[in-house]
């Protein structure tokens, strides 16, 4: 007899063979029922992988990603690593049940209504040679045993050609699904609206913006697939970036030489050294409405057992380590080092419980630094400087919750991040509005009534405020005197019936470094951030080990930028903008100042 292999039906041992067999005729007709069962078992999963089908352990973890609140999943396959498969039956599923993350009633309405599913790949030809197979492999066959069109349904596929006119229809339930191109124009999207799209090969930045409108309408989510061969590419960026991982494993010893010092090395960002991640989460950066929840999950070579992995080991094997995380665990990063090289979320991440803690029982000092804007919104941020001196960012405006991102990742080949929904939402109003933002933040509570700013007990008074000296210095165009920003933050302003609706705020001219030793200014201040984020990573973190510089959990934009900004653009990369106050903050030495230190004067409340 012959058994056909397969990683999850077992079959009897040799032993167990053998003691069937030395029972005679009825051992081994045992043994042959076995066998026929088994290998029935085998056939009905290739002739029906849906219903029959053994899933792989990364199949587990897409479809946690994208039951949850993920909007978009990014799958980053090593080679032969399951993930067109799992994508293939996702789309079946959702087109036959629903869209398996909503509630069962949810799902019901969505049925009624008709699932529409969206497929995108590189060209046509290879639409229907390396996308469609999969989605038709996994229809169920009395599907696709129908292979005719009707009045009420689509089902003709042929292999090499794919289905006609690149869509089917399904009967009863009436759900469609439409097969895409990138070398179609992105304008081709206008008017659908979809349930679930998927997204193969390298989705260009232009059609992933474009399908975030096209799903909105519907809570619609997209997954988009492929094996980054090419590295960190803008499509990479826009989905990876600002995520942390969730779960990591090491890298298998195997595919490096014996005694490599890469195992004792860090292989991924915020990953455990000689790890890789297995999956990561993030708040995205795209262009629609609503804040983007993203999800990233690596589908690992070695997870997929209906492949031989032995070949992978062989092809890897002495290669590069940058191409052996592509080819194995899907895993890439951007070629270029950030800015900010020592900063670790994991190390300089703090949460708001543990930042009130420090402020209530260690003390400290407050300092507002600013970099103000034209046409575009300030950049405002607090920070808390301990007796001991660590230096805390635990406020921004505009913050990521309320405004969504700063800065979007650049597109193509360029360098400088592109300005997010945050840069101009709610963006102008003049002066009085920047200081009530900020006198809000702080604590004070504006009294139509009596007409006043009214201040509490948990209303914070920072030491000094600081802002750009450039633009804060300079008088407004166009404008018959001289009045700066500064000087119209230190003015009050008044509303027709003579309130005070914008008290007298004084603000510092920052400080914003010098050139040394052919480096420049920012190049100075960014080594001077970078010491206030360095501790001995070799060592535990102590409280003889550890960064003076941390930031609070819900401070996305300046998470970001610590992970993301390179310092390698232009002056207009949005990026710049969330760093620069802290250039500004880092410049002027800030200190604890004790009580009695120093008296500060000014006109309440600022």
């Amino acid at each position: 007899m012959k058994w056909t292999p397969h990683p999850f039906i077992a079959r009897p041992s040799r032993e167990q063979a053998l003691a069937l067999l030395k029972q005679g005729d009825e051992g081994e007709e045992r043994l042959r029922t076995i066998h026929d069962e088994r290998e029935r078992l085998i056939a009905l999963e290739k002739y029906d992988p849906l219903r029959n089908g053994h899933e792989l352990e990364s199949w587990g973890r897409a479809r946690t990603a994208l039951e949850s609140e993920a909007d978009i999943v990014l799958l980053l396959g090593g080679n032969r690593s399951g993930k067109s498969e799992f994508c293939g039956s996702y789309v079946v599923q959702t087109l036959l049940e629903g869209p398996p993350w909503l509630p069962q009633w949810e799902r019901e309405v969505a049925m009624d209504r008709g699932i529409v599913v969206a497929c995108f790949h590189s060209s046509e030809k290879s639409s229907q040679l390396q996308q469609q197979p999969y989605v038709y492999r996994y229809l169920p066959p009395e599907i696709r045993e129908l292979n005719k069109i009707t009045r009420h349904y689509r089902m003709k596929y042929s292999n090499g050609k794919g289905f006609s006119d690149d869509m089917f229809i399904l009967p009863r339930t009436r759900g469609e699904c439409l097969f895409f191109n990138y070398k179609q124009d992105v304008s081709v999207l206008e008017g659908y609206e979809f349930d679930l799209v998927w997204t193969d090969e390298l989705v260009p930045v232009s059609f992933l913006e474009a399908l975030e409108f096209r799903t909105a309408s519907r809570g619609g989510k997209i997954i988009s697939s492929y094996t980054p061969v090419r590295g960190y590419s803008p499509t990479t960026q826009m989905l990876m970036a600002g995520s942390s991982p969730t779960e990591t494993r090491p890298v298998d010893p195997q595919l490096f030489k014996e005694g490599s010092p890469v195992l004792k090395r860090r292989l991924a960002r915020n990953c455990p050294r000689g790890h890789v991640p297995m999956a990561m989460r993030g708040l995205g950066t795209g262009k629609s409405d609503k804040v983007t929840n993203k999800a990233v999950v690596f589908f690992h070579s070695d997870e997929n057992v209906f492949s031989p992995y032995s070949n992978i080991v062989s092809r890897c094997f002495g290669k590069s380590v940058p191409e052996v995380l592509i080819r194995a665990y899907g895993y890439t990063e951007r070629a270029e080092s950030g800015a900010f090289p020592n900063f670790k979320e994991e190390v300089h991440v703090i949460t708001r419980e543990r930042f009130e803690s420090i402020r209530k029982e260690v003390g400290g000092s407050m300092y507002v630094s600013a970099d103000p804007g034209g046409a575009k919104n300030w950049v405002v941020k607090w920070y808390w400087v301990t007796p001991n001196g660590w230096k805390i960012v635990f406020r921004e405006w505009p913050d990521f919750d309320t405004y969504g991102p700063w800065a979007t990742p650049p597109k193509d080949e360029k360098k400088d991040w592109l300005g997010g929904p945050a840069m101009f939402t709610e963006s102008g109003g003049g002066i009085v509005k920047v200081k009530r933002r900020i006198l809000e933040a702080e604590g004070w509570v504006w009294n139509d009534e009596s007409g006043v700013w009214v201040s509490s007990k948990e209303t914070e008074m920072p030491e000094v405020r600081m802002i750009d000296p450039r633009m804060g210095g300079t008088p407004a165009p166009g404008g018959e005197d001289e009045t700066s920003i500064i000087m119209l933050m230190d003015d009050e302003q008044v509303d027709p019936r003579g309130r005070v609706i914008g008290p007298s705020m004084v603000w510092e001219r920052a400080y914003s470094g010098g050139a040394q030793g052919g480096r420049t200014a920012i190049q100075v201040t960014l080594e001077m951030l970078n010491t206030e984020m360095a501790y001995d990573e070799h060592e535990p973190v102590t409280a003889m080990n550890c960064p003076n510089w941390y930031v609070v959990e819900d401070c996305q934009q300046s998470i970001m930028a610590y992970k993301e900004f390179t310092g390698m653009g232009t002056d207009k990369d949005a990026l710049k903008d969330v760093v620069d106050p802290d250039r500004y903050f880092i410049n002027s030495g800030p200190e604890h100042i004790a009580e009695g230190d120093m008296v500060i004067t000014g006109r309440v409340p600022c």
